[in-house]
């Protein structure tokens, strides 16, 4: 059985064929006497997908029985070795908020789940602290300077710095062009040399992975905001050599071939 017409179906809204066709496939993975622990817990990983928290459930509240079976597929995925995968983490994002109170019971009872998504959380939230301390430094580097715009970038350099005669220190920085159109009357009248850098500056909000912000292109936006359970407008792309890709609220999922054959998933039951 040539288990590559699974891969059809990650990442696409439940609403094509293609996410059943695929969950049918790597159901079978799963069941299969000669598939290894790998493809098992590749499999699991993978089968998170097809539950319909991300995909196809717009206009409608999230299903228990929805959640019960990602937890279930991420919990035995954690289990075999497979806690990293994307899928695993981004189910630990979007089921972090019923994970404690009254709800503990349901939920915190994935104790591999959970395991794998606090140790990625911690990684994630050291790499956090660390850009944070340059951003506490200099605000102004890593937001854009355009009244009302949230758009942030992780590394200064991503934002199109003022190309005036204004000081380095007091350099305005912007995501578009648009942006530095719209902001341009007020900067014109600080952009001399000379002037003083401003004495202080708004801090940016400190993040956490368990409240991700928006990922749009190389930006950030409002750091505040939390990571969504499903889109309403999701942007699928296939490429000829056959990858898939698809955008929900700024996340990329992708997935290819040989992706998978790497992960063992690709593997023929003869």
């Amino acid at each position: 059985m040539d288990f590559s017409v699974a891969a059809a179906g990650v990442g696409l809204p439940a609403s094509t064929p293609c996410i059943p066709i695929a969950e049918r496939y790597w159901t079978k993975i799963v069941k299969s006497p000669s598939s290894t622990t790998n493809n098992i817990a590749t499999a699991h990983a993978h089968l998170i997908w097809c539950t319909g928290l991300f995909f196809g459930a717009e206009g409608r509240s999230i299903r228990l029985s929805d959640c019960m079976r990602a937890g279930t597929h991420a919990e035995l995925a954690a289990k075999m070795g497979f806690g990293t995968a994307p899928a695993v983490i981004m189910l630990g994002r979007t089921l972090h908020r019923f994970r404690h109170g009254e709800d503990k019971k349901t939920f915190g009872k994935w104790t591999h789940f959970w395991a794998a998504v606090d140790v990625r959380a911690a990684e994630v939230q050291a790499e956090l602290d660390k850009e944070d301390a340059k951003r506490f430094v200099r605000p102004s580097r890593y937001k854009c300077s355009a009244p009302g715009c949230p758009v942030q970038a992780s590394k200064g350099s991503m934002l199109r710095a003022c190309a005036g005669k204004c000081e380095d220190a007091y350099k305005l920085r912007y995501c578009t062009k648009e942006c530095q159109v719209a902001d341009g009357k007020t900067h014109k009248r600080m952009c001399k040399p000379g002037l003083e850098a401003p004495q202080s500056e708004a801090p940016l909000p400190s993040r956490s992975p368990m409240n991700p912000s928006f990922t749009v292109g190389r930006f950030e936006m409002s750091p505040d905001w939390s990571l969504p359970t499903q889109s309403k407008n999701p942007t699928f792309k296939t490429a000829r050599n056959g990858e898939y890709s698809v955008e929900i609220g700024g996340i990329n999922v992708h997935t290819s071939p040989s992706q998978l054959s790497a992960q063992g998933v690709l593997s023929a039951d003869k």
